[in-house]
Order: structure tokens, then C-alpha cells, then sequence
């Protein structure tokens, strides 16, 4: 019996081709998006897809952990708004990455599942048709907030170090020592929030002059104390430099810093400590100490300059009483030397007088040398008497009393009679 067997015969090796093309593209695209994947899930940045549609469609695990979810099923059933502080800022977004197609360092305030919140800096680019004819949004999301905490940490110290270069201003200006104290209090309470107490070393006792409370911690009372205790003052003068105490329960001491846990002490010169303290055990910063550093230094400038002032007023009104007195010992002296000087001169006149009217010869010897001797008594007493004439003058002229008159002078006259008295 004849079989027969009746077939087509249909020539697909065009399509096992294109099958094999098709498992080859399917292939390296799963390679590419393993690398894709790879690449974007190694990074620190967040990295994410989204539609108008559908809202976020993938999202990287930097992507999910920085916003505090658990995967990114998780994410995307919260909802793209949950992810915004500010609803109004992400509708105002969405119209510009509309409007422009991209977005480019948008700061953006957002909030995590726990309620706290991030700045990040967002960076995105429109995607056309790469997929069933799709637009998609591509975009990144870096976490700047310790960036942006830092920024505002050295824009604050920029603002520190202006409002002490305009304190150090005022208080240079400073007229007395209470004034230093006002401005340093003054200074300190608008740059810093610490608890402040300001001391000073009179002879052997530390005494508060000042205090000027931060917040709602009591501060210690205003009692003396000695330069030879154990107290962070006493340590600051006695060593001459800052000394920070970042917990004074620790201190093995009997001082009551009352509610303050740390303090730091910062020497103004020989004579004054500014105290700053905080009610809880924390460390202080550096560079704020370093300021109040400054401004102590500043404050011991003048506080040394009002002493040597002091020292010059002083000094002036010592020269004054003494230049009184030497007016009074002046005044006294022509009364108490001029009187009996005037007799000498008068009884001298009187002798040569007499002498000269005696006639030879004479009972008690040769007399004319008395005569003389007279007459020298009498130049002798005249110019003692102009010289003392000559320093009242003087003390009348220093004292603005009197108008000097020119007259002529017998230069040869006048040494002739220097010569005579020698």
C-alpha cells in the first residue's frame, strides 16, 4: 500500500534570525541595564525616573534610604507630594521642568518618612519617547544640608567677627572702666549665647562685677573670693591664659557655679577674667573662644591705657598742689626774709652814714675800712634782694600775673659790679 504524505515547506530562516537578533538585543539590553543599575545603585546620589502619569517609576537605593523608606514599593505608595515640605514648591517646579525641560541646582526642602527634613539640591532632564513613546523626567537629588549647615556656620562667624571688629571699635573709645565692662557684656550677649559673669582681681580678692544671663539658668551669687582658691578665676589669673571646664560637676571643688555645667574663664590682662558659661556639658568652640580672646585683649589695652591716664591725672594734680605750695613758700618768704633783709640794707646805709662823717683823729683807731666794708654790705644785701625780687616775679609770670616791660641795661655797669662782689 502507497503512503502518501502531503506538506508545505515554509523557508523561516529569516526568522530564526530575527529570534536570534531579537534574544541577542534582549540580552544586552538586560547587560546594559544590570551596568545601568550597577552604576546608579554605587552612587551616593539619589537617582530617579518619573512620569506625569505615573509618578515615580524608578528610583536608586540612595534614592529611597535618603528620603527613610524601606524599598521603593514603599516610596512610591507615600506618593511624590509626601516627599515636599512645601506643596506650592513642587507645583512650582513641575511648571518650570515643564516649561524648560530641565531643572538645574534647585535648592529643595524635603521630608522624609520620620517627619525630619533635608535640604537637597535637585538636578533633572526631559526624556521624549525613549519608550512605548513616553516622556520621562531623569533626575538627581544630593543631600547639601551639611553644606548648607556649614555655609550658614561660617556666614554666622563672618557676622561674629564684624560685630567684634565694630565692638573693638567702641570700646577703644571707652572712657572709664565701667564702660569696658558695659561694652564687653554688650558685645558678647549679641554675638554669643552664653551665660557671661565678669571679675575682676582687687589686691588679694576676686570680685564679680557683672552678670548677664542667656536663658533661664541661674547663675552662681555675686560673692568674693580668694586669688589663691581653687576656682576656675583663680586659675585663670594665676596662669595667665584660658582655662575651659567642660564639666564642673567634676571639679573636685566647694565654688557654686550654681545651674552651669561647663564654663570657661578667659583672662582680661593681670586684673579681670570674663566668665562664659553654659548650663549643659558641652564643649565650646574654638573659634569663639579665640574671639573672646581677642576681645579680652582688647579690653586689658584699655583698661592699661585708663590706668596710665589715671597715673597722669594723678601725677598732674600732685605737680599743681606742689606748684601751690611753692607759690605759698614764695609769698611767705617776702614777708619773712625781704623785712629783715630791708633792716640789714637800712643799718649798713646807716654805718656808712656814720663813717663817713668822722673826723680824724679818731678815738677807736682807723675807721675807713668800715666804711668798706659797709658798702659792700649793701651791694651784697641789694643783689640778694633782686634775686629774690627776680624768682617772685618769675613765680608771678608762671602763674600769668604779671607783663613784661623792656627796658635798657648797662652791660659794662653791671659787670663792673659782678666783678667788685667777687
Amino acid at each position: 500500500e502507497e503512503v502518501v504524505f502531503r506538506g508545505i515547506f515554509i523557508d523561516i530562516t529569516e526568522r530564526k534570525r530575527r529570534e536570534q537578533d531579537l534574544k541577542e538585543s534582549r540580552r544586552k539590553l538586560r547587560k546594559e541595564k544590570r551596568r545601568v543599575q550597577s552604576i546608579t545603585e554605587n552612587v551616593s546620589d539619589g537617582i530617579y525616573r518619573s512620569t506625569a502619569e505615573e509618578g515615580i517609576v524608578y528610583a536608586n537605593q540612595a534614592f529611597v534610604e535618603m528620603f527613610g523608606y524601606r524599598d521603593l514599593g514603599e516610596l512610591r505608595a507615600a506618593g511624590s507630594e509626601a516627599l515636599y515640605v512645601n506643596p506650592g514648591r513642587r507645583e512650582e517646579l513641575i511648571e518650570k521642568e515643564n516649561r524648560e525641560g530641565r531643572l538645574h541646582q534647585e535648592e529643595v526642602r524635603y521630608r522624609r518618612k520620620d517627619e525630619t527634613t533635608f535640604i537637597g539640591l535637585l538636578n533633572t532632564q526631559r526624556v521624549e519617547g525613549e519608550y512605548q513613546e513616553k516622556t520621562y523626567f531623569d533626575g538627581a537629588v544630593t543631600d547639601i544640608t551639611e553644606r548648607k549647615r556649614h555655609e550658614q556656620k561660617l556666614r554666622r562667624r563672618r557676622e561674629d567677627i564684624e560685630a567684634l571688629y565694630d565692638a573693638t571699635r567702641s570700646l577703644l573709645r571707652a572712657g572709664g572702666r565701667g564702660e569696658v565692662h558695659d561694652r564687653i557684656h554688650t558685645v558678647l550677649r549679641r554675638v554669643f549665647d552664653y551665660d557671661l559673669i565678669n571679675k575682676y582681681l582687687d589686691r588679694e580678692t576676686i570680685r564679680a562685677v557683672q552678670t548677664d544671663h542667656s536663658g533661664d539658668a541661674e547663675l552662681p551669687p555675686l560673692t568674693a573670693g580668694s586669688a589663691s582658691g581653687d576656682s576656675i578665676v583663680a586659675q585663670v589669673l594665676r596662669d595667665g591664659e584660658t582655662v575651659v571646664a567642660e564639666d564642673l560637676g567634676g571639679l573636685e571643688s566647694d565654688i557654686d557655679y550654681g545651674a552651669l555645667r561647663s564654663a570657661a574663664g578667659v583672662p582680661v590682662g593681670e586684673r579681670g577674667v570674663i566668665i562664659v558659661g553654659q548650663a549643659e556639658e558641652t564643649s565650646f568652640d574654638c573659634f569663639n573662644l579665640r574671639l573672646i580672646e581677642v576681645l579680652a585683649d582688647y579690653a586689658a589695652l584699655v583698661l592699661g591705657r585708663l590706668g596710665r591716664e589715671e597715673g597722669l591725672i594723678e601725677a598732674k594734680t600732685e605737680a599743681e598742689e606742689a606748684n601751690q605750695m611753692k607759690s605759698a613758700f614764695l609769698a611767705n618768704m617776702s614777708h619773712e626774709i625781704r623785712t629783715p633783709l630791708t633792716n640789714i640794707l637800712g643799718f649798713a646805709e646807716a654805718i656808712e652814714e656814720e663813717t663817713e662823717g668822722l673826723e680824724p683823729p679818731v678815738e677807736a683807731g682807723d675807721l675807713r675800712p668800715l666804711g668798706t666794708f659797709a658798702g659792700l654790705i649793701q651791694r651784697g644785701g641789694r643783689r640778694l634782694m633782686e634775686t629774690l625780687t627776680s624768682i617772685l616775679t618769675l613765680s608771678e609770670l608762671e602763674a600769668g600775673e604779671m607783663e613784661l616791660e623792656a627796658e635798657p641795661v648797662d652791660l659794662g655797669a653791671q659787670a663792673c659790679r659782678v666783678a667788685e662782689e667777687l
